[in-house]
């Protein structure tokens, strides 16, 4: 599950000494969260808010990581590429 992934993640990233990849992902998660929430909410009510919370988590376990070089090498070895 997407939270699980960024939990390990963020541990990994928390003995690696790089928490400023968390603060800068959360962040980044967040206003993906917003923004999808301000799309989907009018449209589809509760329906869209869960599915804007399913959107975020996704987003921060697949695709924020690789904007960060601290984080891209977690994924490489929590992957295995």
């Amino acid at each position: 599950s997407f939270v699980f992934i960024v939990s390990v993640r963020s541990r990994i990233l928390v003995i690696e000494t790089a928490t400023h990849s968390i603060l800068w992902m959360a962040l980044l998660t967040a206003l993906f969260n917003v923004a999808a929430n301000i799309i989907l909410i009018p449209k589809h009510g509760g329906e869209g808010a869960a599915w804007a919370a399913v959107i975020a988590w996704s987003f921060s376990a697949l695709i924020a990581p690789w904007i960060f070089t601290a984080s891209r090498e977690v994924i490489y070895k929590f992957f295995r590429f």
